[in-house]
């Protein structure tokens, strides 16, 4: 990285952080809800951030094929859950 990226890669990472944040807040509060007696808004919250994240992993492979294991990294784990929770649920 060039000195005279810094700031434009700081501000990339640091949205990227924030969202990253936001959704694994997401997911502690929907999974607090299923355990506390709010199955169904928790669900949706839980089932909501999985889906995004498949998303989201699919969308990097997109527009960035080199980060292929990066994008895989970021769906599987969120799709497996979902798998499992239709499979399952």
């Amino acid at each position: 990285m060039q000195p005279d990226d810094v700031r434009a890669v700081r501000m990339w990472a640091m949205n990227v952080g924030a969202y990253n944040f936001a959704f694994a807040f997401g997911l502690a509060v929907g999974l607090l809800m299923v355990n506390t007696g709010n199955a169904a808004g928790g669900t949706s919250i839980v089932l909501f951030c999985c889906a995004s994240h498949v998303f989201l992993g699919f969308w990097l492979w997109v527009t960035e094929k080199r980060l292929w294991t990066s994008a895989i990294g970021q769906a599987l784990i969120p799709g497996l859950a979902i798998v499992f929770y239709l499979l399952l649920g």
